[in-house]
């Protein structure tokens, strides 16, 4: 229950903020006290309550015994962890050796730059950090699988600096360097460039389709190969149904509204292709052994495609104002069905 309470607060912080304060300094209070909050009850929590962190803490020591050189070698014995991570470690353990400073810069990192992006380009920041904080696949689970989030972060940022095309590339690649999944989110840069009409969602599909088939043939073979994504195999398929419910359902709306056609601005613009890039990567990875990681990177578009919803209101279509509340009300529902499955807060101890 504890996690609900955090989207109490935000929404206290929003009403005050929308108060006491002058419209110019509304947003930038509000995503400020919202990072502090959020930033400080990710990193001090005590990470050992959730999986895998103890196997990040292990890590942690075992790469401060290897020289740089090492660590960033091919045959290191991390390097399939991503060299960014790897690096980040090293580096860590060189200011302290106890793992709480890697669990605390991390925390830093990733809620500071979903904050900053949400800032940036959030038409409503209150309804945008909720969603972030109750969606579990993004807040909750960030409190354990570190790597992954981590690179959802960057490529937060890479799609808010996707007109700074050298640094947003840049940015896609650090996220490859923390988790190699990511890589599929270096497609988004040559799918922003396609001018989306029905027939190129056509023909997207069709491509996407023959991709899929031939990924389902081709995948024994690469397991064969690459031994250690075995476990990738063994994950149900349809553990990217729920995505592919948040995003499609999202997207489909934003066709019906006709967005696309009254964006006006560069970042909206991007948000919007993001969010077509998500649709279309969980429809080409539903059914294949973890696609639903894959579809994780997308779904961080959703705090800013839902207010987007709202922000271009074509023709008074008022069925979006019952839209966004059945859609809360269903991220609500997601919060709750988990919310079971949660481990309790505990703040660290040192």
């Amino acid at each position: 229950m504890v996690y609900f309470y955090n989207v109490l607060f935000i929404l206290l912080y929003g009403a005050v903020c929308k108060i006491t304060l002058p419209p110019r300094y509304t947003r930038l209070v509000f995503c400020l006290i919202s990072a502090l909050h959020i930033g400080a009850f990710h990193a001090l929590r005590n990470p050992y309550v959730y999986p895998d962190n103890e196997n990040y803490a292990l890590a942690f020591e075992r790469i401060a015994g290897f020289s740089l050189q090492e660590n960033i070698s091919v045959f290191g014995a991390y390097f399939n962890w991503g060299p960014g991570y790897v690096f980040l470690n090293y580096l860590l353990y060189k200011l302290s050796p106890n793992p709480e400073i890697l669990f605390v810069t991390t925390s830093v990192l990733m809620v500071g730059a979903i904050i900053w992006v949400i800032f940036k380009c959030s038409y409503m920041p209150v309804v945008s950090v909720c969603l972030y904080l109750l969606y579990p696949l993004m807040f909750y689970q960030s409190l354990f699988v570190i790597r992954q989030h981590l690179a959802a972060a960057f490529i937060m940022l890479a799609v808010y600096y996707m007109d700074k095309r050298k640094l947003s590339v840049l940015l896609g690649l650090l996220a490859v360097s923390f988790h190699t999944s990511a890589i599929v989110f270096l497609l988004f840069f040559f799918f922003r460039r396609v001018k989306i009409t029905k027939d190129t969602m056509s023909k997207i599909t069709f491509y996407a389709i023959l991709l899929v088939v031939g990924f389902n043939l081709a995948l024994p073979y690469f397991m064969n190969v690459f031994s250690r994504y075995e476990h990738y195999a063994d994950e149900s398929g349809s553990s990217n149904i729920v995505p592919l419910f948040m995003i499609g359902a999202l997207f489909l709306a934003h066709l019906a509204n006709g967005t696309i056609k009254s964006i006006n601005t560069e970042k909206d613009r991007n948000i919007w292709y993001y969010l077509a890039f998500g649709f279309m990567l969980c429809c080409c990875t539903l059914g294949l052994p973890g696609g639903g990681r894959l579809t994780n990177y997308c779904m961080y578009v959703i705090p800013l495609a839902l207010p987007l919803l709202l922000k271009y209101n074509i023709k008074n279509k008022q069925w979006k104002y019952p839209f966004v509340v059945l859609y809360i009300v269903c991220v609500l529902f997601f919060f709750y069905h988990q919310m079971g499955s949660f481990r309790d807060y505990q703040f660290f101890h040192l």
